[in-house]
């Protein structure tokens, strides 16, 4: 019986995960009881909150919420604080409403409160990655990033206890310091289309990223006062010539920001960069969009994707809007570079360890087998990292013409990332050529430098560096063609 057990490896596949799993139970229940979350009540009508269960029921029969938008009355209590609201069943899919008893809310507050943002959601841990979103969206805010509020609420509906629920900002046009335009890739007709499930639609159709118009937050509000409409038709404007390819990048985003927002959205263990949940604040002093964070949506194991090497084929319409400029590349992949060290992920979470404990105690009383583990963030970084830091030949390099006054040498980048900071050795010369950028798998690329004295045997190299790393690699130059063309 024991060599079966050991041949089988039923110890470390089956009772190790129920023993940790079970003491990690244990532990998270005693953590549990040192949290006390702040209370939001909300009390309805029976009249009133039968719209929301008639909303959640249409939900499960059809598998998506989309063609319900009643709201239901009710009265909200929070910090001594009373007000009315209006709220709605939240979420287009089920991890929002597919409970039995638990569903996401969509709230407008009647008139504002001193505690409270004027719109915000109640969602359900599990749809929020649990304590991952709270964990993206801090990173994000001391990078300068713009985010909504979030907190960790126990929510109590007609004197019954939901349990523990997020307490999300929604967007509008005043969440942030400076009132201005929130615009987005409107995702109504992707969501249309999808609940028709008929691929051609959503894929080329209609549904399509090509199809959507630019969409504002509050447009009525925006277009109520000349500056803030002066302010939305600029953004939409710059934002529709970036979907035409009218313009780069560079000219309508704030690359910097963007680049950050991009590099911790990796090192999350995001599953994507997509149009669907992506928001972008146009900045009426830099007349720039920046992104907005929110919706990390992080793979099922925190592994993650590799969109961040513009390699798989979900969202590359929209991804190459981006990935095809080459400002673009060097920002991103020199940012991520430097925030994906261990060094950087260590600092930041000691930065916010205290609130981190206590949000994790919080959702540990209702999530008590919630598993946090940080290695996953530790995988992604060292994943990633492996890119820049790999010292092997990363270009094929050859000779593709030589004549009485010049050589031409054919570089191909066979690396998943691009690279710069170019020079070709011939002996003891050094030729540099500081402005090219050469992208990742891509061949023909061709620079010449002057004939001195060469022949079949001269030693001629390639130096260059990842962008991101600062590591120099040197690659011989085959003496022959790649391709010889007749």
């Amino acid at each position: 019986m024991g060599i079966y057990i050991q041949k089988k490896g039923i110890i470390g596949k089956e009772v190790v995960p129920v023993i940790r799993t079970n003491y990690r139970a244990i532990s998270n229940y005693f953590a549990s009881l040192k949290a006390k979350p702040e209370l939001i009540r909300i009390n309805f009508k029976k009249s009133e909150f039968r719209k929301i269960k008639k909303a959640r029921d249409i939900a499960i029969k059809k598998g998506l919420n989309v063609d319900t938008d009643a709201y239901a009355k009710g009265v909200l209590a929070y910090k001594g604080d009373s007000v009315k609201i209006k709220a709605k069943l939240k979420g287009v899919i089920g991890d929002h409403w597919e409970d039995d008893h638990k569903w996401s809310l969509k709230i407008k507050l009647k008139k504002s409160s001193p505690n409270l943002p004027k719109r915000f959601s109640l969602i359900l841990p599990v749809a929020r990655n649990y304590i991952h979103e709270w964990i993206f969206l801090k990173l994000l805010a001391l990078n300068d990033i713009k985010t909504p509020v979030i907190n960790f609420n126990e929510l109590n509906i007609n004197g019954e206890s939901f349990g523990i629920y997020i307490l999300e900002e929604d967007y509008s046009v005043d969440m942030f310091n400076q009132t201005s335009s929130i615009v987005c890739f409107d995702k109504d007709y992707f969501v249309q289309s999808w609940k028709y499930n008929i691929d051609y639609d959503f894929e080329v159709g209609r549904g399509s990223f090509e199809a959507r118009p630019i969409s504002p937050t509050e447009p009525k509000v925006m277009l109520k006062d000349s500056i803030l409409k002066e302010n939305l038709q600029s953004a939409i404007t710059k934002l529709e010539q970036l979907k035409n390819k009218d313009k780069k990048v560079e000219e309508v985003f704030d690359i910097e920001k963007l680049a950050k927002y991009l590099a911790i959205r990796a090192i999350m263990g995001s599953i994507e960069f997509d149009p669907n949940d992506n928001k972008f604040y146009y900045n009426p002093q830099t007349l720039m969009l920046e992104p907005i964070g929110m919706e990390v949506n992080r793979t099922r194991d925190g592994y993650v994707e590799q969109w961040w090497l513009n390699n798989n084929d979900r969202h590359k319409e929209f991804r190459n809007l981006f990935f095809s400029s080459d400002a673009f590349q060097l920002a991103f992949y020199a940012t991520l570079s430097e925030l994906c060290t261990l060094e950087w992920w260590n600092n930041s979470m000691n930065s916010i360890s205290t609130e981190l404990e206590n949000n994790l105690a919080i959702i540990y009383q209702d999530n008590i087998f919630f598993n946090y583990d940080e290695r996953e963030f530790e995988h992604n970084i060292q994943y990633i990292r492996h890119a820049f830091d790999i010292q092997e030949d990363l270009v094929n390099a050859y000779i593709d013409e030589v004549n009485d006054s010049s050589i031409k040498v054919e570089i191909c980048n066979i690396h998943v990332l691009p690279i710069h900071q170019i020079h070709i050795l011939v002996g003891k010369e050094k030729h540099s050529f500081p402005q090219q950028f050469i992208r990742a798998k891509t061949t023909g690329h061709y620079l010449t430098i002057p004939k001195h004295k060469y022949d079949i045997d001269t030693n001629i190299k390639i130096q260059y560096s990842i962008v991101g790393s600062k590591n120099k690699i040197t690659t011989e130059v085959h003496p022959w063609k790649r391709n010889q063309v007749k």
